[in-house]
C-alpha cells in the first residue's frame, strides 16, 4: 500500500469519527432539548419497585445515603438507624410526579450562578445544588439530578441531569431535603404520662398517685417523666462502638417506667465527658397483658442495637435528678 493511500484512509477514517461525534452530539442535543414534558427522574420512575439506594450530596450537610435492606430502610450516615419514613415516601411521591416543564441551553457561569454546580465541578465550593443519585437494587445509577432551592411553595425548582448543560424548570417538586435531621424519625420514643403506673429510680418506687403530690422528691420525678413524653436526639451509634470507647468505670443511671398492662420502658443514661446517651431497653413484667411480649419483641429492634446522643439539657434530666 502506498504512502498516498494509507494517507487518504486515516484521512477518510478521521472524517468519519468527525462527522459521527457531530450526529452523536446533535442527537444529545436534540434529545435533551426534548425532554420538555417527560418526568424528571424517568428511569428511577419507570424501576420504581427496584430503587435500593439513595444519596443525597449537599454544599450544607454533606452525604445522606439511604438504603433499602431487608424490607427496611436505613440511613448509612446515622449508624445506619432506620429512617423517616415520612421524608421517603415524599420523595417517593417526587420521584413519581415531578416533570420537566422547560429546557435551556446554558453556560457554566449560569449553572454556578443558579447553584447547579456538582460538588466535583464546584472546585471552591460555590455554585453547588443538592445532588440526588437513584440507585437500584443491582447497584445501577438510574438518575443523578441536581436540584437548587425551588419556588415558596415548593412547586417549582431549576435543576439539570447530572454533566448535562441544559437547565430544567421542573414542575411538582413538593417538599423535600438533603439534610440529615430530615432523614431521622423524630421523637425517638415517647412514654404516655396518662398509661403510667410507676417509675423506679434509684431503688425506689415511686407511683402515679405519689407523683401527684408537692414537694421536692415528687416534682424532680415528674420532670422525668415529662421530659420522657417526647425523647429528642441529636446523634446516633452503634451500640459496639460506643462501648468500645466508654470508660470501664461508667455506670448508668437506670430508669424504669412501669406502664399500665405489663409494658415496661428501661432507659440507661451515661455520662461520657459532657455529653449524655441513652439506651433504651423494652420488657414487660410478669403479669403483662397478652399482646405485650409480642410488641416488644417486634419493637425492640429500633433500640437494641443503638446508642442515643440526648440534647444536654434533657440529659441532665434524665441524669442528675
Amino acid at each position: 500500500m502506498s504512502k498516498r493511500s494509507l494517507k487518504l484512509i486515516i484521512l477518510f477514517i478521521f472524517l468519519t469519527l468527525v462527522v459521527l461525534g457531530s450526529v452523536l452530539f446533535y442527537q444529545k442535543a436534540t434529545n435533551e432539548q426534548n425532554l420538555r414534558g417527560t418526568y424528571t427522574f424517568a428511569a428511577a420512575r419507570q424501576n420504581i419497585k427496584s430503587i435500593a439506594k439513595i444519596v443525597f450530596k449537599t454544599p450544607q450537610f454533606g452525604n445522606v445515603t439511604i438504603y433499602r435492606k431487608d424490607s427496611a430502610w436505613h440511613f448509612k450516615e446515622a449508624g445506619d438507624y432506620f429512617i423517616n419514613t415520612d421524608m421517603l415516601r415524599i420523595f417517593y411521591a417526587i420521584v413519581s410526579k415531578s416533570v420537566i416543564v422547560s429546557v435551556t441551553p446554558v453556560t457554566t457561569d449560569i449553572l454556578k450562578e443558579n447553584n447547579l454546580l456538582s460538588a466535583e465541578e464546584s472546585k471552591d465550593g460555590e455554585g453547588e445544588g443538592t445532588e440526588i443519585a437513584v440507585y437500584d437494587n443491582e447497584g445501577k445509577l438510574l438518575n443523578a439530578i441536581i436540584i437548587n432551592k425551588g419556588s415558596d411553595n415548593n412547586d417549582y425548582a431549576v435543576s439539570r441531569k447530572k454533566g448535562s448543560m441544559y437547565m430544567y424548570v421542573i414542575r411538582r417538586v413538593g417538599y423535600f431535603s438533603g439534610a440529615p435531621s430530615a432523614w431521622i424519625p423524630y421523637p425517638l420514643l415517647s412514654v404516655q404520662q396518662q398509661y403510667l403506673k410507676s417509675v423506679s429510680l434509684r431503688d425506689k418506687l415511686y407511683t402515679a398517685e405519689e407523683l401527684k403530690h408537692f414537694n421536692n422528691e415528687a416534682e424532680k420525678v415528674n420532670k422525668i417523666v415529662e421530659t420522657a413524653a417526647f425523647v429528642d436526639y441529636q446523634g446516633i451509634v452503634k451500640k459496639d462502638d460506643f462501648f468500645a470507647s466508654l470508660p470501664k468505670l461508667a455506670q448508668p443511671r437506670e430508669i424504669r417506667f412501669n406502664m399500665i398492662g405489663g409494658f415496661v420502658y428501661i432507659f440507661r443514661i451515661y455520662k461520657l465527658d459532657e455529653s449524655y446517651w441513652l439506651r433504651v431497653e423494652l420488657a414487660n413484667d410478669a403479669v403483662a397483658h397478652a399482646g405485650v411480649p409480642p410488641f416488644v419483641n417486634e419493637y425492640q429492634k429500633y433500640f437494641s442495637d443503638w446508642v442515643f446522643e440526648l440534647f444536654d439539657e434533657n440529659g441532665e434530666i434524665f441524669y442528675e435528678n
